[in-house]
């Protein structure tokens, strides 16, 4: 990725820089009280997060064919990726 990409991507959230890793494989360390989870289980990050304002495929869970371009994807467009000793996913 060059600097003025980079740059651009991580400037929406007033950053300077961005983390990448666009794929990860982690394994949970607490999953909390409520989850089917257990500490020790693996997991996969999911990547692209559905736009704040679904559009109609987002809506039903199909964020890769997003038709309206607002969504996020990890390391890639506007959040940080996985490239870190520690990341959390929301649920």
């Amino acid at each position: 990725m060059s600097k003025s990409s980079r740059a651009s991507t991580a400037g929406r959230l007033g950053k300077t820089r961005l983390v990448l890793g666009h794929e990860s494989l982690g394994r949970v360390v607490d999953p909390g009280p409520n989850s089917a989870l257990q500490k020790g289980d693996l997991v996969a990050g999911i990547v692209r997060r559905p736009d704040r304002v679904p559009c109609s495929n987002c809506a039903v869970g199909e964020w890769d064919m997003c038709r309206n371009g607002q969504y996020t994807e990890r390391g890639i467009k506007k959040i940080d990726g996985f490239m870190s000793e520690r990341w959390r996913i929301e649920p």
